[in-house]
């Protein structure tokens, strides 16, 4: 079956830009199991340099020279796959590779040393590691077995999201919280497999499901419409059959798809990856703007909640010292999973800078989970949002923020019982 699939990114600006180098990594692997009949990349503006590099893995990536201030940025891929069914327990393993433990030759494993190194073993990522141990891996398991076990499990343990946000969750964070999005699983199975004595990989690029045509007797229906989109997985090397993916996503083995990376960490897994520092150089700014004598402040779209109470302080420092008042605009901090609920009490600012009356509460924001938060734009002073700080701290089954400038927040816990009696005024 042959499959049409166009990918658009598009960037504008308020003005013509300098535009640093870009690195585009969307071309499919030349390992990719999938047959790619045809590919182009365009980039808009024309005028522009296009150099077809080869990575230390082997993964086809573009780099782009733009030499002149422009308004947009535009990336369109075309490409049309050939989509044939694959086995993905079409192989034989070496007899000593056949059940646990895995055994690599010297020479095979120096040439696989990279995709043998681990991480730390923190509290969480230990006790996943030993209960994968103890449960899946034990003594002569034939290693298929073990291996589906294990990427089932992982499936089952965590909650899979769409983040938006960049960069991958460390593995002991995606514990933590208990949810990732397919980059994070599959970086998480890499470092638990490693652990477990395999050489692993991450891999990234685009997966394709099509809508059935006729449905199912039995089983599951599919996908209700054509779907893409760019995902990671995770791939093993085993002696006899090579490199083979684990999706802990789904909890399935990896079949037939659009494969544009492999590489040996996901510390840079973006497809699209900016250069850095140059004169004019586009990136994420905090953008401040004076209207009707009140400071608008956007704020960014940042990494990690520390980064976003350091600059909200920041910006109420600022304020403080240009008796200026200010209204907080843009990207909201990021969720974590015991955050519950998040109250304030707006504060009208005059002219002047002191805190005046209380104007009552209002809810920053609606019961939250990590894809149900939206921007909110109040007029508020950025240590409304200290109450991030006290998530550890529960008293009388709340986790209070004490009072500052005559006001007082809360954040609800979700493993907290609810206090009886009135609730504070």
């Amino acid at each position: 079956m042959r499959v049409s699939l166009r990918h658009s990114t598009r960037y504008t600006y308020g003005r013509p830009v300098t535009i640093s180098p870009h690195v585009v990594r969307l071309r499919p692997a030349p390992h990719t199991r999938t047959a790619i009949e045809s590919y182009s990349l365009r980039i808009a503006p024309e005028r522009h340099f296009l150099n077809w590099q080869q990575d230390p893995f082997g993964n086809f990536q573009a780099r782009l020279v733009f030499p002149e201030p422009a308004a947009s940025l535009e990336v369109e891929v075309d490409l049309l796959a050939d989509l044939i069914a694959i086995n993905p327990f079409d192989f034989f393993l070496d007899s000593d590779a056949e059940r646990l433990p895995v055994h690599y030759e010297a020479g095979l494993r120096r040439e696989l040393h990279p995709y043998f190194d681990t991480l730390p073993l923190e509290s969480r990522l230990a006790s996943l590691v030993e209960t994968c141990r103890s449960r899946f891996a034990r003594g002569r398991r034939r290693t298929m077995d073990v291996l589906v076990d294990i990427n089932q499990h992982i499936q089952r343990l965590l909650r899979y999201d769409i983040r938006m946000e960049p960069g991958v969750f460390a593995p002991e964070k995606t514990l933590t919280v208990g949810h990732g999005s397919c980059r994070d699983f599959a970086w998480l199975s890499c470092q638990v497999l490693r652990h477990l004595g395999f050489a692993t990989r991450f891999a990234s690029g685009y997966s394709v499901q099509l809508k059935p045509d006729e449905k199912p007797v039995e089983g599951l229906a599919g996908v209700a419409e054509d779907v893409v989109d760019l995902h990671a997985w995770t791939e093993v090397f085993l002696p006899g059959a090579g490199w083979i993916g684990l999706d802990a996503t789904s909890g399935l083995l990896a079949g037939e798809g659009l494969e544009t990376r492999t590489i040996e960490n996901a510390k840079e897994t973006p497809p699209l990856r900016r250069g850095i520092s140059a004169t004019g150089v586009v990136r994420t700014a905090l953008c401040v703007e004076p209207r009707r004598d009140i400071l608008h402040v956007f704020l960014p779209p940042l990494s990690t909640e520390e980064a976003y109470l350091e600059l909200t302080a920041a910006v109420e420092g600022t304020a403080a010292a240009l008796s200026r008042p200010v209204r907080l605009e843009g990207y909201p901090p990021l969720m974590d999973a015991r955050l519950d609920k998040v109250q304030r009490t707006s504060i009208a600012t005059d002219l002047n800078g002191d805190a005046g009356r209380v104007c009552g509460r209002r809810t920053l924001s609606r019961l939250a989970t990590p894809r149900s938060f939206a921007p909110h734009h109040r007029r508020t002073r950025a240590s409304d949002f200290r109450c991030l700080r006290y998530l550890e701290r529960p008293r009388r089954g709340r986790l209070h923020v004490p009072r500052v400038a005559s006001r007082w927040a809360h954040v609800r816990h979700p493993t907290a019982q609810r206090p009886r009696g009135r609730e504070p005024a």
